[in-house]
C-alpha cells in the first residue's frame, strides 16, 4: 500500500479501481505538469549540491533551467499556450522561493528515498519520500514537495466530521508510521 493508492482510494474507490487495479492511463493536468517539473528541478538543484565538494547550490539560473528542460519532456501532453503559462509561472515563482530559501536549506539531505517491504499490523506499506533532512540528535525531517495553494484543511488532523484528516496530514503521517517501521539506525521523525 502506497501513500497514493490509499489517497486515491479514499477518494473514489472507482478511481482507485482503474488507476491501480486495471491501470488505465491518465491524461496529465497543467496543475500536474507544474508540480512534476517542479519536483525535478527541486531534486536536481539538490542532487547537485550533495554531489559538490563544498556543498553548495547551483545558480537560480540553473534551478529554472531544469525546470523548463522537465517542462519540455512533458510538451507532448499539454498544449503549447499551457507550455508557455508554466515556463512563465515557474520561472517566477521557483524564482522567488530559491531567493527565500537559499540560505535556510538543510545541506545533510536523502534524496528519494525508497521504503520497500514494510509491513505494520500485517499491512505491507511502500513509498518514496522525496528528501529526508538529518537534524541534530539522530532526528531528521520528512519533506514532501507541493507547489497547490496552501489550505490549512490539508494539514488538519483527524476530526469526526473528518476521520481521514487532511491530505497533506495524512501523507506525512503515512511517511512517518513507514520511516519509523523502516529505519534501523535509530533515528526519530521529527514531528
Amino acid at each position: 500500500l502506497s501513500i497514493s493508492a490509499l489517497n486515491s482510494y479514499l477518494y473514489c474507490p472507482l478511481a482507485f479501481y482503474f488507476e491501480y487495479v486495471l491501470r488505465v492511463p491518465r491524461l496529465l493536468s497543467e496543475s500536474a505538469a507544474y508540480g512534476t517539473a517542479a519536483h525535478v528541478a527541486l531534486h536536481r538543484l539538490f542532487y547537485q549540491m550533495t554531489q559538490s565538494k563544498p556543498r553548495h547550490f547551483g545558480a537560480q539560473q540553473a534551478f529554472i533551467g531544469f525546470f523548463t528542460e522537465e517542462l519540455e519532456k512533458l510538451r507532448y501532453q499539454l498544449s503549447p499556450e499551457a507550455i508557455d503559462r508554466l515556463r512563465e509561472r515557474g520561472a517566477y515563482r521557483l524564482g522567488q522561493y530559491y531567493q527565500q530559501k537559499l540560505g535556510t536549506w538543510n545541506r545533510r539531505v536523502v534524496l528519494e528515498y525508497t521504503i520497500r517491504q514494510v509491513e505494520v499490523d500485517g499491512v505491507p506499506l511502500t513509498g518514496t519520500i522525496d528528501k529526508l533532512e538529518f537534524l541534530k540528535q539522530q532526528e531528521v525531517r520528512i519533506v514532501d514537495y507541493k507547489t497547490g495553494k496552501h489550505r490549512k484543511e490539508k494539514m488538519r488532523r483527524p476530526t469526526e466530521k473528518n476521520p481521514e484528516g487532511g491530505s497533506y496530514w495524512r501523507q506525512l503521517s503515512f511517511y512517518k508510521v513507514l520511516y519509523d517501521a523502516f529505519d534501523t539506525q535509530g533515528h526519530r521523525c521529527h514531528s
